[in-house]
């Protein structure tokens, strides 16, 4: 005898199995387009986060400028700087940079923060003000190193 409901069973495993098929097929497509994507560009995020950091040593520490040893009372790495200076660079001037003396510079090519949007390879920067006691800081902070080239 041939009851109708006897293959229900089996169609509504189809739906299941076709659910696992999009699932993992997706999972694959979004895998090998995050692999082979545009890569991640975090150097605006990481020149903030230095920024952060420096603005908030100078506002908490008197820093002997004369001494050099910024690098050591803000617990900044001085070998990573000195390595290669176009991946960091640091800038801390009095007042204003424009105006004001130059207090610590690590890096040379500060024009390139203002071409930000002109090319993708120049470098990501970040400026702040700092205040301590009667001395206003300006700090230029930026990365040119690029996290991930795409598809390489």
């Amino acid at each position: 005898m041939n009851k109708k409901g006897e293959n229900a069973g089996n169609q509504t495993m189809v739906v299941y199995f076709l659910f696992l098929v999009f699932i993992i097929a997706g999972g694959i497509a979004l895998g090998v387009s995050i692999f082979y994507g545009e890569g991640i560009d975090l150097r605006a995020n990481g020149a903030s986060i230095i920024n952060r950091q420096i603005q908030l040593c100078l506002s908490e520490k008197d820093i002997d400028w004369k001494n050099g040893t910024f690098t050591d009372e803000c617990e900044l790495n001085k070998e990573i700087m000195q390595d290669d200076p176009l991946k960091f660079i640091i800038k801390i001037c009095s007042i204003e940079c424009e105006k004001g003396k130059v207090l610590f510079q690590s890096g040379s090519n500060f024009e390139a923060c203002d071409l930000k949007g002109k090319n993708k390879y120049y470098p990501q920067c970040t400026s702040g003000f700092v205040s301590h006691e009667e001395m206003k800081y300006e700090i230029i902070t930026g990365i040119g190193q690029r996290v991930k080239e795409s598809g390489k």
